[in-house]
């Protein structure tokens, strides 16, 4: 089977453009759900009463390669990296392979495995407070005679 090549854009902006030898290699968390259930203790009985649930914040794990010929190379390339994900602050996130939807995140962190002098993997972590994904197009409903139908075929 052979993955598809998948890019990442970052407020309009792909990364693979912005630092070269940079590679999106793999993204994680797009499809996750996890809820926080809130219950309540009743002293008077055993276990508790189910009060309410939210969706809690996601992150997104990115997995990328950046390379370079040259052991100088790669390090000019890699702080390249550390500077364009040090600008994302809220910034609107989509995927070549998902390129209807984007995501609201915020860099957090990067890892990485060297391997050699010219080349490492790792991942970056992109925190999205916002849970949802939201459609890249808009949808203008008006309503007819006091009626407003929409029909919805969103993330949530």
């Amino acid at each position: 089977m052979v993955m598809p090549i998948i890019k990442m854009q970052v407020d309009g902006q792909y990364l693979e453009t912005l630092v070269s030898g940079y590679r999106t290699l793999t993204v994680e968390g797009r499809e996750e759900l996890d809820l926080n259930v809130i219950n309540a203790e009743i002293d008077t009985s055993d276990g508790g009463r189910y009060l309410r649930r939210k969706i809690k914040s996601r992150v997104l794990n990115v997995r990328f390669a950046v390379e370079d010929s040259t052991p100088e190379g790669f390090a000019v390339k890699f702080k390249a990296l550390k500077a364009e994900l040090y600008k994302i602050k809220e910034s609107q996130i989509i995927f070549t392979d998902e390129p209807n939807i984007y995501f609201t995140g915020t860099f957090r962190k990067i890892t990485a495995e060297y391997i050699g002098h010219t080349v490492a993997q790792g991942v970056i972590e992109i925190s999205c407070a916002d849970p949802f994904k939201y459609s890249v197009t808009e949808t203008t409903i008006a309503a007819v005679n006091g009626t407003i139908t929409a029909t919805y075929n969103g993330t949530y």
